[in-house]
């Protein structure tokens, strides 16, 4: 059985169909990115650290989040290569995808290239828990979220089809698109 990755878009599926494969394929361990990066966030504003005498707080970026999410994910495999794993997290970028495919891991990019900004903020709010990070947003930084993930889904739509990783666009009925996902992925788990 094949290690899977699923990347794309917040909100756009990932959480529900990883909890849908671990439901139909038992013998997987599941890594969330959004788990290490609010490790990464509570390092960062809650652990001052000592520098000569003065203390600072630890600036971690992006990059740092990806590397550690990278990391995190290559080294469970490499620590348990008798285990599988399905990574999930919306950090990652194009060229991990592409990585990962080419490594023979099953591949799929969530997004959600043809929604209006409306639908995606209708979206966060019937899907957002407390535990979602844009639970307490503001409308209108809501929308500034979603006009962004919209770009980038057409990118990554775009790049998908070009690298051949499988691209699934959620905008429509969920549990049919997941019902079908999930008959593409028994077909190719081995």
């Amino acid at each position: 059985m094949k290690n899977i990755v699923l990347l794309g878009a917040p909100r756009s599926g990932k959480s529900t169909f990883s909890r849908i494969l671990l439901n139909n394929f038992c013998n997987y361990n599941i890594i969330q990115g959004d788990i290490i990066r609010q490790l990464y966030s509570f390092i960062q504003y809650n652990n001052p650290v000592s520098m000569k005498g003065s203390t600072a707080t630890v600036v971690i970026n992006k990059e740092d989040i990806k590397n550690m999410i990278r990391y995190f994910f290559e080294s469970s495999i490499e620590c348990e290569p008798d285990l599988r794993f399905i990574l999930e997290t919306c950090d990652l970028k194009i060229k991990d995808a592409c990585k990962y495919a080419r490594k023979g891991y099953i591949v799929i990019a969530f997004e959600y290239p043809d929604i209006t900004v409306e639908q995606g903020v209708e979206n966060l709010e019937k899907y957002d828990t407390i535990k979602d990070w844009t639970y307490i947003e503001s409308p209108f930084k809501k929308k500034m979220f979603i006009s962004s993930y919209i770009a980038e889904s057409k990118y990554w739509e775009k790049n998908c089809k070009k690298h051949g990783i499988k691209f699934v666009n959620t905008k429509g009925d969920r549990n049919k698109i997941f019902s079908e996902l999930l008959e593409w992925v028994k077909e190719n788990i081995e």
